[in-house]
Formats: structure tokens, C-alpha cells, sequence
């Protein structure tokens, strides 16, 4: 009976689902979003720099797959093409923008040559930060973001003394 009750334990904990992110996004519009976000603007992924932060030897990305990062990774260098809210200016460092997200699942997964709307906000590393949960855009050209920009442009308006 104790092997019984031993093995029903830890059948329902190896069965029972992990729990990820739990994304809320609602019907929101893109206006709604802004305003919760301090730092919000559109860049290309440059490449990624996950092999160089402190940590990536032992992260399952890396106990897994080694050369992931060369495909796609959570820590992108940025060369950032537009500000649409916040100064962003101050972490570019030498023309790049480079994102620490931690070594969580809730990371946001980013490749190479991406053309991307990213939505941000200070991270505990003193970095910008983004996770999935996030309302990041992935652009598949840069005609597609210019289709796009009025209106992100006019989501992240600032009214004036309640006039506009």
C-alpha cells in the first residue's frame, strides 16, 4: 500500500504541467499599451550576446544546444532605428543597444536581422528589459513598419495640458 501511494504521489507531480507565462492582454489597443511603458521603439536585431553574459554556461539553452544563440536567443544587440517614447539614448552604447533579460522563460525570443517594435521598461540589471508577455511586434519588412508608424506614432503622443 505504501508503494501504491508513493507511486500515485509522484505520478501526479511528474504529471502535473508546469506553469510558463501567464499572458493577460485583453482588448487593449495600442494607445492603452503605451501608456504603461516607458521606453518604446523600433530596432533591428544586430545579433545576439547571450554566450557572453555571466550564467550561459549553465542555462538549459546552453546544456541543450551549445550554438543556439546563433539562431536566436533572449539577449539582443540592437541597432535602433526610431523612438517613439522614453530616452533611449541613454543605454546605447558604442551605436548598440543591448538587452538583459535574465534567464527566464518568460524572456522574449529574439533573432538575428529582426525588425522589431519593442515595449520596455528598466530591468533589474540596469538595462532595458522585454518579456513575452510584452506587445513586441515583429515586422517582416521595413515597408510593413512604415505602414505601421503613424499609428504607433499617434498611440505614443503625449496630449498637452488635455487639449489633443
Amino acid at each position: 500500500m505504501k508503494k501504491v501511494c508513493l507511486f500515485l504521489f509522484f505520478s501526479i507531480l511528474i504529471y502535473s504541467p508546469a506553469k510558463a507565462c501567464e499572458c493577460i492582454f485583453g482588448p487593449h489597443t495600442l494607445k492603452e499599451w503605451a501608456k504603461n511603458y516607458p521606453y518604446i521603439f523600433y530596432a533591428e536585431v544586430e545579433s545576439l550576446v547571450d554566450n557572453q553574459i555571466e550564467g550561459f554556461e549553465d542555462t538549459i539553452y546552453a546544456l541543450h544546444n551549445s550554438q543556439y544563440f546563433l539562431k536566436g536567443g533572449y539577449h539582443p544587440k540592437l541597432k535602433v532605428k526610431e523612438v517613439f517614447k522614453g530616452k533611449v539614448s541613454n543605454f546605447i552604447q558604442e551605436g548598440y543597444l543591448v538587452m538583459n533579460n535574465g534567464w527566464t522563460f518568460c524572456g522574449d525570443f529574439f533573432r538575428p536581422g529582426e525588425k522589431i517594435l519593442i515595449f520596455a521598461y528598466e530591468g533589474q540589471y540596469g538595462t532595458l528589459s522585454t518579456s513575452t508577455c510584452d506587445l513586441n511586434r515583429v515586422f517582416a519588412s521595413e515597408e510593413e513598419f512604415l505602414s505601421q508608424r503613424d499609428e504607433i506614432k499617434k498611440a505614443t503622443r503625449k496630449k498637452l495640458l488635455g487639449i489633443f
